[in-house]
């Protein structure tokens, strides 16, 4: 079977380095047009994301509230994580609900 109504990413990483988020992403995490964010990786290779004062800085705004980030650092280790196709330019992931700590899971299991 095969769906006819394709899943998008909450949020999408490009090997230059240019990291989005959707804006109905941006606003689950409440995230403005000044905020921050930081990723964080756990020993099972588990990718999280959280808004945080000492993380990256926002780029200009992209569209209405879509938030775009720059990071080839980490958008180059989210691409070689085990999860991820080898030799893709770009990857997009689904974001899972927040844990008490306000971590956002990103979904690496199944690439957008």
């Amino acid at each position: 079977m095969h769906r006819l109504n394709p899943i998008k990413a909450d949020i999408k990483f490009f090997y230059n380095g240019r990291i989005d988020i959707r804006a109905h992403a941006s606003r689950r995490m409440q995230l403005d047009a000044n905020s921050r964010i930081s990723f964080f990786l756990d020993n099972d290779n588990n990718l999280y994301v959280k808004k945080d004062e000492n993380g990256l800085n926002p780029a200009s705004p992209h569209g209405r509230n879509t938030r775009r980030f720059y990071s080839a650092d980490t958008a180059r280790q989210v691409l070689r994580l085990p999860d991820v196709p080898q030799g893709t330019d770009s990857v997009g992931f689904r974001i899972g609900e927040p844990e008490a700590d306000g971590l956002f899971p990103i979904i690496t299991r199944i690439p957008l």
